[in-house]
């Protein structure tokens, strides 16, 4: 979402001011703009054959994973577990990681009721993380080139 965002803030976009209003005043954008941009993102990636893709930064309320529920199909929530002594020595400085580990039992709540909820405990060690999810997810195969010759690359955090 953070990608698709920051896509937006340039002064040609229709939205930018809205976001660079809520930006400046420390708050969050708004959550019609964040549907809004991700239903369009959705849409151009169905039209161009894509075949699925990986949300992070949304939903973060059992709200936004209803909306969601309604504009698109989740087959599958991964829930990284950690330790707070793992966010602490993967901390670096930024706070990006600590926004993405942090709990929210409403959500695993709601994604547990809908079975749809696979937690996932994070390793000391990047690569074994990257490698135990591919297992998790039946996908160890994929980890070196899958069909269309497209690699599977780990997200920088699990590098």
């Amino acid at each position: 979402m953070a990608i698709l965002v920051s896509q937006e803030l340039n002064p040609r976009s229709s939205v930018y001011r809205q976001i660079a209003n809520a930006v400046n005043r420390g708050e969050c954008v708004p959550e019609d703009i964040i549907f809004g941009l991700l239903s369009k993102r959705l849409e151009e990636g169905y039209y161009r054959g894509e075949t699925g893709f990986v949300l992070d930064g949304i939903p973060r309320t059992r709200l936004q994973a209803e909306i969601l529920d309604e504009l698109v199909e989740i087959d599958l929530v991964v829930n990284f577990k950690c330790s707070d002594e793992y966010l602490e020595k993967h901390q670096e400085g930024t706070y990006l990681l600590l926004l993405f580990f942090l709990p929210s039992k409403p959500l695993e709540a709601y994604y547990q009721k809908e079975k749809r909820l696979l937690d996932f405990q994070v390793s000391t060690a990047p690569r074994d993380t990257w490698q135990g999810l591919l297992a998790a997810l039946h996908l160890e195969e994929l980890n070196a080139v899958h069909s269309s010759n497209k690699k599977l690359i780990a997200p920088p955090f699990l590098r």
